[in-house]
């Protein structure tokens, strides 16, 4: 008799201790594996943040979207999978700011894509190069306030039509970041996983190129005027000879 109350015991703190890291990783399971951002201008001054969201809900049912740019508000429909509802609730912690919405079945993954107007994102001020010319910049921070981890952030920045990017400054590597064109619009972005209080700092500078429509068509007339000309003087000498 004594022997077996001692293998019960036993066997019950075992599986006591074998319960106890089960509960700790499914408390830390909730996490979210996708994460986009894209920032498009909507006219010179203004943009327009466009972000998805993907993964599990938090233990109170919501899917969260982090307020990374200052005075962002939502615009437009909100569409997605497994939520209650297509309306975004402001909510705050402390003097981090969200956006969240409830999800239907917080045992199953969810997403949410919503857009967010930032008015003056591109009304920076003009930074003068050592070559003298003026050239714009964008210093953008996102920092994963969330209790967990996002298994792949993206973050994607265009310029206004007619400008290209001139330099990128964070990340330094090229192999770190990305470039790209889309619909006329040239773009610079990068992609990472980001732990929780984890952030990425993406900082580069844009301006017209020398090739603009106004400089281009002074530079097409000087060459007009100047091949114009040594046809001209040609015809001259031409003339004088015959005469």
């Amino acid at each position: 008799m004594k022997r077996m109350k001692q293998a019960v015991l036993t066997a019950g703190i075992l599986l006591g201790m074998l319960g106890m890291p089960m509960q700790v990783q499914a408390a830390e399971y909730i996490n979210l594996t996708d994460y986009t951002e894209i920032m498009t201008p909507v006219n010179g001054l203004d943009g327009q943040l466009e972000v998805s969201v993907k993964g599990e809900a938090g233990e109170d049912g919501y899917l969260y979207i982090i307020s990374s740019v200052e005075d962002m508000a939502p615009t437009g429909e909100v569409t997605g999978e497994n939520l209650e509802s297509s309306e975004l609730e402001a909510y705050s912690e402390g003097s981090v700011n969200y956006f969240r919405i409830k999800v239907k079945d917080a045992a199953q993954e969810a997403s949410v894509k919503a857009q967010f107007s930032c008015p003056g994102f591109y009304d920076v001020k003009e930074k003068a190069e050592t070559n003298g010319s003026a050239h714009y910049p964008i210093a953008y921070k996102f920092t994963n306030h969330l209790a967990s981890k996002i298994g792949n952030y993206e973050v994607m920045i265009f310029v206004p039509e007619g400008n290209e990017i001139v330099k990128v400054s964070k990340p330094s590597a090229y192999a770190d970041y990305i470039l790209t064109e889309e619909n006329n619009l040239r773009g610079v972005g990068l992609t990472k996983g980001l732990a929780s209080a984890g952030n990425i700092n993406l900082e580069f500078t844009f301006n017209e190129p020398f090739g603009s429509e106004g400089i281009s068509k002074v530079i097409i007339w000087v060459v007009c005027l100047g091949i114009g000309g040594v046809v001209l003087i040609d015809r001259l000498k031409k003339a004088n000879k015959e005469s």
